[in-house]
């Protein structure tokens, strides 16, 4: 059975359009990449921005990036992928003639090939690990200390004043990141403004990745715990084909009963890693033969 990824992005009930987006690409050399994006809201044109980024990172080449961005590469190397990214993404922007303000989205990425697995984490959001084990490992990101304000990949990549404007207003542009595993170790790398970090894949079973959307959920106007939210999303009851769509499609008939709706867009996206299928066990033949008797 092939790694298996899926996204889904969906309107919160608060908006009139969609900032949110997310999709998968699988390449030629089995390689895997899924990947968000959320748009800032009194933005303009972010959900084109949200677009160009999403689909920027799916074209880039995954065993290219991960060679250049897994655990103990040359940071010169990750340099020069960063450049060569962003200017991909500003030619698309150029192009397209919409303001500096249209980039302003974050971006999440998970990068599989070669046997290796690498998150892109730029902004807020959630990543939710399932182990093969049983056990789960989650990176809650939220930038609550700078009022809700993400330091947006856009401002290290734009020739503008944005990057200083935010922090004079806010200072540090790193957010709170609650990391919780006992499974992992932190990755050090959390502690980077746009963190990119390895995780050893033979720990895990599935990968998903969340825009903060998963944190807007209100029942009865009582705010839903996200974790209640990942877990109901990640409880896949098959890994084939659509398995994002169809899991969350069967969540909104649930959410619709329990008069739970999300009031921020909601994005997710997951690559499911299955387990290697177990030889078959050959029985001995315990008779004698006649010529051994």
């Amino acid at each position: 059975m092939k790694t298996n990824a899926d996204s889904i992005y969906l309107l919160g009930s608060t908006h009139t359009e969609c900032q949110d987006y997310a999709g998968v690409n699988f390449g030629d050399d089995g390689s895997v990449i899924a990947a968000l994006s959320d748009g800032c809201s009194s933005s303009p044109k972010t959900d084109v921005g949200a677009r160009i980024l999403v689909e920027t990172l799916l074209s880039h080449g995954a065993s290219r990036m991960v060679k250049t961005l897994q655990a103990g590469a040359n940071p010169h190397d990750r340099d020069i992928e960063f450049h060569l990214f962003a200017h991909r993404i500003l030619s698309a922007w150029d192009a397209m003639r919409i303001p500096n303000s249209a980039l302003d989205a974050t971006l999440l990425g998970l990068i599989h090939a070669d046997g290796k697995l690498i998150v892109i984490f730029w902004g807020d959001g959630v990543l939710h690990i399932q182990h093969k084990n049983g056990e789960v490992s989650t990176l809650v990101v939220d930038y609550d200390r700078n009022h809700n304000a993400p330091y947006y990949p856009a401002y290290d990549m734009l020739p503008d004043r944005r990057n200083a404007e935010y922090r004079t207003q806010f200072g540090d542009p790193r957010p709170t990141r609650d990391w919780r595993s006992k499974t992992l170790r932190r990755p050090i790398e959390l502690e980077n403004t746009h963190p990119i970090f390895e995780l050893p894949i033979d720990t895990i079973e599935s990968v998903s990745i969340f825009s903060d959307g998963a944190q807007s959920f209100l029942k009865d106007l009582e705010h839903v715990k996200t974790f209640e939210v990942i877990d109901r999303c990640t409880d896949f009851k098959s890994i084939e084909g659509e398995l994002v769509k169809r899991r969350i499609n069967k969540c909104r008939k649930l959410w619709s009963k329990e008069n739970v709706q999300h009031t921020d867009d909601f994005s997710m996206a997951t690559i499911f890693f299955p387990s290697e299928p177990q030889p078959e066990f050959e029985f001995e033949n315990k008779e004698k033969s006649t010529e051994e008797s």
